[in-house]
């Protein structure tokens, strides 16, 4: 199945995050790699970015670095606790 915005200013971010959870390593660099490409300057002529553009480069990321963190790795909570895997 594949996710697509039902327009420019709604993001299903349930659906979004699900589809990037399901994607290999090499897709989700890819996917990452191609939101860096669609909110630069170059490819927009110097106007700011497409919002949706931007919320699914920072969910391509958010999910490479939950990817990322090591097992052993202490994760700060908000309060200020730390949990560790």
């Amino acid at each position: 199945m594949e996710y697509r915005p039902q327009d420019e200013n709604h993001i299903d971010l349930e659906r979004l995050r699900a589809r990037l959870r399901k994607m290999s390593d090499a897709a989700l660099l890819h996917w990452g790699r191609c939101g860096v490409r669609l909110c630069s300057a170059e490819f927009n002529r110097g106007k700011p970015p497409r919002q949706v553009f931007v919320i699914q480069l920072e969910e391509a990321r958010a999910e490479w670095r939950r990817r990322s963190l090591k097992e052993s790795e202490p994760i700060e909570l908000r309060n200020g606790v730390t949990d560790k895997r």
